[in-house]
């Protein structure tokens, strides 16, 4: 799974899903890892 990304994120705050935005824009490939579950995310 890793294999395949450009860019792993650690920390899905605000900062963590704003750089993951811009990334995918720019065609990147993102993992996004955090302690949270996935309802908590923002």
């Amino acid at each position: 799974m890793a294999d395949d990304a450009d860019v792993i994120i650690v920390g899905a705050g605000l900062a963590g899903l704003v750089a993951a935005a811009e990334l995918a824009e720019a065609g990147k490939k993102i993992i996004i890892v955090d302690q949270e579950p996935e309802q908590s995310l923002g």
